[in-house]
């Protein structure tokens, strides 16, 4: 699972790629992890090294969702392409509060 915040390049092939293959228009949305979802997810991120573990935490976060925000519109634009619904759908009832 990568860490799209620290690696936003992850995130710049990614959207790179779909531009090279004519998108023009993009969902992008944060995870959905309401209580149901989670539960399953949870069983399943808890076998994973720390790494996922973390960034699984921190996707959750209200910093990590606002910067992963931020570089979806920095690609959007540089790449020439539309974000469907004007922003990146979110979930904020799926948040943590931040780690300390």
């Amino acid at each position: 699972v990568p860490h799209f915040v620290e690696r936003p390049e992850l995130l710049e092939d990614l959207f790179a790629r779909l531009a090279d293959a004519g998108v023009r228009r993009v969902y992008v949305e944060h995870l959905n992890a309401k209580a149901y979802i989670r539960r399953r997810l949870d069983a399943v991120i808890a076998r994973q090294p720390e790494l996922v573990r973390a960034a699984y935490a921190d996707a959750r976060t209200r910093e990590h969702r606002a910067r992963l925000e931020e570089i979806v519109a920095e690609l959007v634009e540089r790449h020439g392409m539309e974000l469907r619904l004007g922003a990146v759908i979110d979930h904020p009832e799926n948040e943590t509060r931040p780690r300390r």
